[in-house]
């Protein structure tokens, strides 16, 4: 993936809280706490989620695969996460606050990495990972299996048990 294709993804990356801003705003406030007959979360728990993986997985990724050797980087447990916080209780202009937050910084972090620093790699679990380009809804380096390898560049193909595990989206791993 060259310079403007990361680009490209980085601003579609950047759209999503005016996305979740706009979705919140047409949705009457009885229903942004309502979850599908499938189950599944809320609005307001899909924010929040989104607001917590930014910060506490992908926004540590970041740092630590600018700042460490091989770091070893866990999973970010979002369903148990999203348990113990009860995100259905919390206020939703507040999780997309956050969430913004949390996009705009990861992203300017991003957007400042050297093209040697994309090939950092970290260690997930008993094997080694290369996280991918993080801070979108289903963003590179949200928890994968152990033993996927993903990369920092989302344009990168991804190995597991010498089977291709690439997403036909970038921002997902598997």
């Amino acid at each position: 993936m060259n310079r403007r294709e990361l680009e490209t993804f980085f601003l579609t990356l950047e759209s999503t809280p005016a996305l979740l801003a706009r979705a919140a705003a047409e949705l009457p406030e009885d229903k942004v706490r309502q979850r599908g007959t499938a189950g599944g979360f809320s609005l307001v728990e899909h924010v929040w989620h989104l607001a917590d993986l930014e910060r506490e997985a992908y926004g540590v990724r970041i740092r630590r695969l600018l700042t460490e050797d091989e770091p070893l980087l866990s999973n970010f447990e979002g369903d148990r996460v999203a348990r113990e916080r009860v995100y259905l209780r919390r206020d939703l202009a507040e999780g997309l606050l956050v969430f913004t937050t949390a996009r705009t910084r990861n992203l300017q972090r991003l957007r400042d990495v050297s093209a040697e620093d994309w090939r950092r790699a970290g260690v997930r679990g008993d094997r080694r990972a290369r996280p991918r380009a993080a801070g979108s809804d289903r963003a590179a380096g949200e928890p994968a299996a152990a033993g996927v390898r993903v990369r920092l560049n989302p344009g990168v193909t991804l190995r597991s048990r010498g089977r291709d595990v690439s997403s036909t989206t970038p921002a997902r791993t598997r």
